[in-house]
């Protein structure tokens, strides 16, 4: 029975909504749409694995589909997107197979690294924040396919090749002179049974007079080579000289310390002629008795530049009048430090005041000739006699001695601070009466370590290392430099943490290894390192830290004639424990335990002392500062953007970088601060209460004084 009703219930039968506003985001929709219409007009890629399923036969197409590559299709883009066909449920589908090699834009993933806009990485606030790739950092940039690498440090033998044939008694040296250095150590003598071939070379070149440029190698006995011909002349004077006479020899050194050990050796020389004076004038000590000192006179002066000038200029009573030998020791070295314009008023101020009837020897002496040093010559010398007592006879550019076995060590940089002290650990424990000797690039650097491992202690053990640990470095007072020089010399075993400034000329007397945690900033450098060690023909080896990143600066190295042999870091950690000390699984190798227990006492010792905290965070920041002074010839080793920052950070005992770490040490400070206010009220109120309590006593005394008054 139809009734009249009628439901409508089309899809658009309801209420009509209003249109929404479009938003437009001028500057996103712009490059949105550019790249819509990029996407659009770029061919279809390909894909690995393709599912086509059978068609099934319509009226519109009745013909069988061909199956056709997909790159095949012309550029058919437009507003309005096809829907994709829809599965049939029974047909099988025919897969076909593609390989990722043999897709161009896959392959290009997989090989090219993606690389950064205008060839830079990162970014001014985070350098490691684009192209950023921890394997990148961990995989060392040599082919290490081509290298060596031994389990265990090599060991080298005792090497004759820097001494000569002759004697001492063939040079024609003064008899006293002879008798000194052929007499035991024990009796205060050199012990020295042969000169070497330096000496051999350069003695008669300096006795017979005239300027002389002498090169050598490092630990080659230098020091004597200009000491023996001058101390000779002056003692083969018909008439004998005497304090009167004022200052027949200068010899200007770069450092504090070399101009001590040279005048240790000069004193040890004149035992035979205790009427020839040598004495030193450097920074650090006090004008007043240095002058007094000149005044008295003194026949041999050794001197850093800076304080030299100072008394020529200032001491009036200095005599130098009659001056016969100026020496530069480390003359390359003078002028990395700034000396050249110090030096060239030393000149003029000599020149000024020598008597006509003298006639001055200015002898170079440098380990390297550059282009300074022979700047330096060519202001200084004049007709200068050059003298290259090198041993090795091909040509390189540096030279090292025969005897000294060098290594290099691939470290990754979050566990280098852990690779340092097990490589000390074993040596120690090899050698009870070894020296090692471990250069850091900054003073806050040798700060830190010398005060975390003499803090720390060694699992199970009451020591780090056993032997004492010693630090030198340019920003410690000259007392204290002094005494750690003299101590580290006369002990018997030890560790020295020290810069640069014990790099050059530093005679350090039976140090078995040379370490260098950090790269030196110049390939010469290096060279005047491990030269600390191999002196005087004894045995001596050296090692170097190198980051992945750093590998390729060993082939720089054998560019320069020095040749390096590597030296496996897990072996070396692993190598350190002692049976019991460490508790090993079958799931982690022995060093991969060590270096966690180790990295975990580091850090909690770190962050258990405010002192410690702050001296890591420093060496930190002065590390990443130094790092980026590297010499042009090895910047594209060194780079501070291939560092990071958390890796290196844990090299510091540090958990994170300091720049995140303020808001940790921000909260101590701000603890702390609470606590010290806290403290200062309570000693306020306990100092009112006091006064309080104070005035009760003395009114009741008041009041008791007048009750016995009134008593009587």
């Amino acid at each position: 029975m139809d009734e009249g009703f009628s439901l409508n219930i089309a899809v658009g039968s309801g209420p009509k909504l209003p249109a929404k506003r479009k938003i437009v985001k001028f500057r996103q929709n712009k490059v949105k749409a550019k790249k819509a219409q990029a996407a659009k007009a770029a061919p279809a890629k390909a894909v690995r694995a393709v599912v086509k399923p059978k068609a099934q036969p319509t009226p519109e197409a009745a013909s069988p589909t061909k199956e056709v590559p997909a790159n095949a299709y012309p550029d058919t883009s437009s507003d309005e997107e096809e829907a994709p066909p829809k599965a049939v449920p029974d047909a099988k589908p025919v897969v076909t197979q593609t390989k990722i090699q043999d897709i161009p834009e896959m392959q290009k993933k997989v090989v090219d690294t993606p690389k950064p806009k205008d060839g830079k990485v990162g970014s001014r606030r985070n350098p490691n924040k684009e192209a950023y790739s921890a394997e990148a950092l961990l995989r060392p940039t040599l082919d290490m396919s081509k290298v060596t690498v031994h389990e265990a440090p090599l060991r080298s033998s005792t090497s004759k090749e820097i001494f000569s044939a002759t004697t001492f008694e063939a040079m024609q040296l003064h008899p006293h002179l002879v008798s000194i250095l052929t007499k035991p150590k024990e009796n205060g003598g050199f012990g020295f049974d042969q000169p070497t071939r330096v000496q051999v070379k350069s003695v008669p070149a300096i006795s017979a007079s005239g300027d002389v440029l002498l090169k050598s190698e490092t630990g080659s006995g230098k020091t004597l080579a200009f000491c023996l011909p001058m101390v000779h002349r002056l003692m083969s004077k018909t008439l004998r000289i005497s304090r009167t006479d004022g200052c027949l020899a200068m010899i200007l050194a770069p450092t504090r310390e070399l101009c001590t050990q040279i005048q240790e050796t000069l004193e040890r020389l004149l035992k035979v002629a205790v009427y020839i004076v040598a004495g030193s004038v450097v920074g650090g000590e006090k004008k007043k008795s240095e002058k007094a000192r000149l005044r008295k006179g003194v026949s041999i002066l050794v001197a850093t530049p800076g304080r030299l000038v100072d008394h020529l200029t200032n001491t009036h009573s200095f005599a130098y009048n009659r001056l016969e030998f100026l020496i530069l020791d480390e003359a390359d070295r003078l002028l990395d430090m700034g000396f050249e314009r110090s030096i060239t008023q030393i000149l003029e101020c000599i020149a000024s005041k020598k008597d006509d009837d003298v006639v001055r020897q200015t002898i170079l002496v440098s380990a390297t000739i550059n282009s300074g040093v022979e700047r330096l010559a060519a202001m200084s010398l004049t007709s200068p006699r050059f003298i290259d007592a090198d041993t090795k006879e091909q040509a390189a550019v540096y030279a090292t001695p025969e005897q000294l076995i060098q290594q290099f060590m691939i470290v990754p940089a979050k566990q280098r601070l852990c690779a340092l002290s097990c490589f000390l650990r074993s040596e120690c424990k090899k050698a009870k009466s070894s020296k090692i000797v471990v250069f850091l690039s900054t003073c806050d650097a040798v700060d830190f370590m010398t005060t975390l491992f003499q803090k720390c202690q060694w699992p199970q053990r009451n020591e780090m290392f056993g032997p004492a640990i010693f630090r030198l470095h340019g920003n410690v007072n000259q007392q204290e430099r002094t005494s750690t020089f003299q101590a580290f010399c006369k002990a018997s075993s030890g560790i020295l943490f020290c810069t640069d400034v014990a790099a050059r000329g530093l005679n350090l007397p039976t140090v078995q290894w040379i370490v260098q945690y950090d790269p030196p900033t110049e390939t010469r450098d290096y060279v005047h390192r491990v030269g600390r060690t191999a002196r005087s023909g004894a045995v001596g080896n050296s090692l170097l830290f190198l980051l992945p990143s750093e590998a390729a600066y060993c082939e720089h190295l054998q560019a320069n004639g020095l040749s390096l042999t590597a030296l496996n870091y897990e072996a070396t950690i692993a190598r350190s424990a002692s049976k019991g000390e460490f508790r090993t699984s079958s799931k982690k190798a022995l060093h991969e335990v060590i270096v966690h227990e180790l990295q975990y006492l580091f850090e909690q010792s770190v962050l258990a002392d405010t002192e410690l905290f702050d001296m890591a965070c420093q060496a930190f920041q002065s590390f990443v500062r130094s790092y980026a002074t590297h010499a042009s010839e090895t910047r594209q080793y060194f780079h501070v953007r291939s560092l990071h920052f958390g890796h290196v950070a844990k090299s510091f005992g540090l958990r994170e970088p300091p720049a995140s770490s303020k808001v940790t040490k921000a909260s101590q400070s701000a603890k702390q601060g609470t606590l010290k206010k806290r403290k200062a009220r309570q000693e306020v109120d306990e100092e009112i209460e006091k006064k309080k309590q104070k005035k009760v006593v003395q009114k009741k005394r008041e009041y008791n004084h007048h009750v016995s008054e009134f008593a009587e």
